[in-house]
């Protein structure tokens, strides 16, 4: 595993800034709505790690429109999200292999709506725990 921090409010309201997280590197089974720690070149020239919430499966039609996320034609809902999406996206299909990654503070992240898929081999794991930064001023007093 490893201990990351959290450097962006991408993932408001599930993550704050500073929060830490666990991850668990040896867990591939990749499920929607995991928590996923990866790298890209298509950002930061790959160098820095990311983390987003696995919306799209290999093979999936994936479409935002009218704020609501549609997989497969089908409208799923998102409790988690911070706002309503403020964009339409789509209609795209997941390749094989790759998975569509969004934040949950959908309106100011920086995610598969702009870089793309990403390939199961640039998933460095999943999140399994997060530490609030509050429990982490505790634990430094």
């Amino acid at each position: 595993g490893q201990a990351m921090y959290i450097p962006s409010s991408s993932m408001e309201p599930t993550l704050q800034i500073y929060d830490v997280v666990l991850v668990n590197k040896l867990d591939k089974d990749i499920q929607r709505g995991d928590l996923i720690i990866f790298k890209t070149n298509k950002m930061y020239d790959g160098d820095k790690a990311l983390i987003k919430r696995v919306v799209g499966l290999p093979g999936e039609n994936i479409m935002i429109k009218g704020n609501q996320l549609f997989i497969n034609g089908e409208v799923y809902a998102e409790d988690y999200l911070k706002d309503p999406n403020i964009s339409d996206f789509g209609p795209m299909v997941v390749p094989e292999n790759e998975y569509l990654l969004l934040g949950d503070n959908r309106n100011l992240s920086y995610d598969s709506r702009y870089f793309g898929t990403i390939p199961s081999q640039q998933i460095i794991g999943k999140s399994i725990l997060t530490i609030p930064l509050s429990s982490v001023v505790q634990l430094i007093k």
